[in-house]
């Protein structure tokens, strides 16, 4: 009602959404694995809050965020900035250190990275110095990547083996072999 952008939070299975706290301004919140926590990008930084009440907690700079993920283990790989690599860094603070870089002969982007189901390989979208976008598949192990889906926009993956993402306006659905990281 005054204007201002703030998470909010309702079950699935109800009708009441209730604001968190601290949360005004919040750019590409994602979820803890537990559901219990969410991320956001706020005031240049990378933050997380409780769902349960609290303060958000400050875990990281983050200039503008551009998507993130957290796995099981605690760690967030995330989008600093809207050009350049992905990081990483614990969900309780810290120095983030980069887990991939841009090759800026053919692209500046590395952006809304999303965990598979092991918690080490991920996927995120590359944005390409002539505009074109791609899905590419990572590791937190390797510093190698491998392209998976051209011209195709951020995707989520679904514990059931799925890519969601959107392309040409359409919700697509594409199976992925996520040990062998092949589509």
């Amino acid at each position: 009602a005054d204007g201002k952008k703030q998470l909010w939070v309702r079950a699935i299975d109800g009708n009441d959404a209730t604001p968190l706290p601290g949360t005004e301004e919040a750019l590409s919140p994602f979820w803890s694995p537990d559901s219990r926590s969410i991320a956001f990008g706020s005031q240049g930084k990378l933050k997380r809050t409780e769902l349960v009440g609290g303060r958000p907690q400050t875990i990281c700079d983050a200039a503008r965020l551009e998507g993130g993920t957290w796995n099981k283990a605690g760690t967030i790989l995330f989008a600093p900035t809207r050009s350049g690599g992905l990081f990483r860094v614990s969900a309780v603070g810290g120095n983030p250190s980069q887990v991939t870089s841009v090759d800026s002969s053919r692209e500046y982007a590395h952006i809304y990275p999303c965990f598979l189901k092991d918690g080490s390989h991920f996927i995120f979208k590359t944005v390409g110095l002539n505009r074109a976008q791609w899905l590419v598949a990572g590791s937190l192990e390797s510093k190698q990547t491998k392209q998976l889906i051209t011209d195709a926009a951020p995707a989520v993956y679904s514990s059931a083996g799925w890519l969601l993402f959107v392309r040409n306006g359409a919700l697509v659905a594409q199976q992925i072999d996520s040990d062998r990281l092949e589509i």
